[in-house]
């Protein structure tokens, strides 16, 4: 089973494969959405590997979902699965003595309540907020950000930086000289575009209301001045949900 290293750059190295889209009530036809479940992992060994070519992944449709127009594959929803088991296999069993066991019941319960198919929606939205308020670096910064993100893994042990070495053998991308591979700079372009999100726009967006609780007063959309009004991204979200166009060909039946 992979360690932190390899699991923790999975979804990094899908950023650019793994991209949704979203549909409202806009006076379109009701779809008739295709009835699924969740792939059913029991018993089975899972791999890095899994991730990039999923088991089961004829149980869905070709196009499960589009946000704003851009598709989510069966392919991709696959692939959130295997990401979110391997995720869940780890902290039932690799976590560090260094954590706190409630440290791992909470993630495991977050993982347990989290919708993969929402979740690649959620995961779309950002990245097209990333693009849509320019927060996306220039190409000659990703590639200085990518040769210092190849250097941090070369002081890595040697069993970690297998495991990210085995990572870019999965994607047929090089093992070295990393900032000559246009596909990881981009990588890396949409990575500091998310990490901006996260540090400089996200914290404008208040959390979603709790039912019971006042509303906080609305914030201009676009980076601003930080107001600083709850941790992570829910609020953004929130918002770039209402005004997504997401549209759902598929429903969970179990």
């Amino acid at each position: 089973m992979p360690g932190r290293t390899l699991t923790g750059l999975l979804l990094i190295a899908g950023a650019l494969a793994l991209a949704s889209a979203c549909g409202g009530d806009d006076g379109k036809p009701e779809v008739e959405r295709v009835p699924i479940r969740h792939l059913d992992f029991e018993g089975m060994e899972l791999t890095a590997a899994d991730y990039f070519d999923p088991p089961f992944v004829d149980q869905y449709p070709d196009v499960v979902a589009e946000v704003n127009g851009e598709e989510i594959t069966g392919a991709h929803l696959a692939s959130q699965q295997v990401y979110m088991e391997l995720d869940r296999r780890y902290y039932l069993t690799d976590v560090p003595d260094v954590f706190p066991d409630s440290y791992a019941a909470s993630r495991l319960e977050e993982l347990a309540a989290t919708d993969p198919l929402e979740e690649l929606i959620d995961r779309a939205l950002q990245r097209q907020a990333v693009e849509r308020l320019g927060l996306l670096p220039s190409y000659e910064e990703a590639v200085a950000y990518t040769r210092e993100r190849e250097a941090d893994i070369a002081k890595l042990s040697p069993e970690d930086r297998a495991e990210a070495d085995e990572l870019n053998r999965l994607q047929g991308l090089p093992i070295t000289d990393w900032a000559s591979n246009e596909g990881i700079v981009e990588a890396s372009r949409y990575a500091m575009g998310q990490a901006a999100l996260r540090s400089r726009v996200c914290p404008t967006y208040p959390p979603p209301p709790v039912p019971g609780e006042p509303t906080a007063t609305p914030i201009p959309e676009g980076p601003g001045t930080v107001v600083v009004s709850g941790l992570g991204c829910g609020g953004l979200i929130a918002h770039e949900r209402e005004r997504a166009d997401v549209v759902y060909y598929v429903r969970w039946v179990d």
